[in-house]
């Protein structure tokens, strides 16, 4: 390994640090905890060492979102490894209702995820990121659930906002405590939800 390599990898190894630290703030203090000094103490440096690394804590947030994505992503992985569905909607509700748990487990992570403003250059980055893995994963499984119903494409977005929008409200609703079902009830109403939505999308 030559010099360069070695001070490419003293970088990534250091940016890691920074990130690793930001998710256990997020995780452990949430996410209004978050700054810059926080991450830096916790990773053992400067705080101006961080931006070295970083733009500001906006491209902490977006670094720690994408490693919370990635962790949704091994998570489904896991969860359905080894498991048998009757059809692929069925495979889809299992996805969904897995990352429902995640979301739980997890809310500020979440949150940063779903619900922050990350601004709009490094919007376009997330989303790029979030076409792939588990967005895919999630979203390939959809559309091989729904071929049967024969639905134009537009019909086809529609209901996968639907479905999406729907979770996004559960979960604000359970977050603020506004909803009084304990969390299997919860998770099991917004599946039923879901299937209600793909009855009502195929006519039946």
């Amino acid at each position: 390994m030559d010099k360069e390599q070695r001070k490419k990898l003293r970088e990534k190894r250091t940016r890691n640090y920074f990130i690793e630290a930001a998710c256990k703030i997020i995780e452990e203090k949430g996410l209004e905890n978050l700054s810059v000094r926080k991450v830096a103490d916790l990773a053992g440096y400067h705080f101006s060492t961080l931006y070295s690394y970083f733009h500001d804590i906006n491209d902490v947030k977006l670094h720690a979102a994408l490693k919370f994505f990635d962790d949704i992503y091994k998570y489904i992985q896991r969860q359905i490894k080894g498991q048998t569905f009757d059809n692929q909607l069925e495979k889809y509700i299992y996805i969904r209702k897995t990352v429902a748990y995640w979301s739980l487990e997890h809310a500020d992570a979440y949150q940063l995820i779903n619900f922050e403003n990350l601004g709009k250059d490094l919007e376009k980055i997330y989303k790029n990121f979030f076409k792939t893995q588990a967005s895919e994963l999630e979203l390939s499984t959809f559309k091989q659930s729904i071929q049967e119903l024969n639905l134009p494409e537009h019909r086809i977005t529609l209901l996968h906002d639907l479905i999406l929008s729907l979770y996004y409200t559960y979960f604000r609703t359970y977050i603020n405590q506004r909803i009084q079902l304990d969390r299997e009830e919860f998770i099991n109403s917004y599946l039923d939800n879901i299937r209600e939505l793909f009855k009502i999308f195929s006519g039946k």
